[in-house]
């Protein structure tokens, strides 16, 4: 099994959905539909990458994107129906290394997982978030 991924969105449909796609291509999936639940996977697994939604009952993405980066360096992929601007710019500055809009393409979804997956744990320079928002 190559790398672990650890998807944290409400939505059984999309962890399920994620999660096969994830596994067909290869990576090792752990994931959860209870934000505080995934907030404990990331410090028991440790995963190469975080999945993670931003519309969550109790802990929302962006308080979850804090804790989860104030005590790890793994990259975090945020997947979400909001597509504001000040909706992107905060989920950046909670700490998320990239950004994808839903509905999102699954070719699309698994070139940017292997993009990150290959940065590690470097954060994406202001320029390339840029890039990011244009193309999500």
């Amino acid at each position: 099994m190559g790398q672990k991924i650890l998807i944290i969105d409400d939505n059984p449909a999309i962890t399920r959905l994620l999660g096969s796609v994830l596994t067909q291509a290869g990576y090792g999936v752990v994931s959860t539909n209870d934000p505080l639940d995934g907030l404990n996977l990331v410090a028991r697994e440790q995963p190469d990458l975080v999945v993670m939604d931003l519309c969550m009952p109790g802990v929302d993405g962006w308080e979850l994107c804090r804790r989860i980066r104030s005590g790890h360096r793994m990259p975090i992929l945020v997947l979400t129906v909001l597509g504001e601007a000040a909706d992107i710019e905060r989920t950046f500055l909670a700490g998320a290394d990239a950004y994808m809009s839903k509905p999102f393409s699954i070719d699309g979804f698994l070139e940017r997982v292997r993009a990150l997956l290959g940065r590690g744990i470097r954060r994406l320079d202001s320029a390339q978030n840029g890039a990011q928002r244009q193309h999500a």
